[in-house]
């Protein structure tokens, strides 16, 4: 999971919910082995900030990796170089 760094940072909620959401975040590494990184606002605009990123390993195909924003979805093959 990425989070950029103003989701951090410029409050969206009363305090205490966003406290709340933290926890959750926090806890997701290790119950559900979950990575949480930060980008930092200094990398500047990124296109995933629009949509959401899954990489999907299988056993018998190539890893694959599908964005997703509000109106559109797309899959892409993996191949080593």
């Amino acid at each position: 999971m990425v989070l950029y760094e103003n989701v951090l940072r410029v409050p969206a909620s009363r305090q205490s919910v966003m406290a709340r959401q933290l926890e959750y975040v926090a806890k997701l590494g290790p119950e559900r082995m979950v990575m949480v990184q930060v980008l930092s606002h200094a990398a500047g605009a990124c296109a995933l900030m629009i949509g959401s990123l899954r990489l999907i390993e299988f056993e018998d195909a190539p890893p694959t990796a599908y964005t997703e924003a509000v109106s559109w979805g797309t899959c892409w093959t993996i191949r080593p170089r």
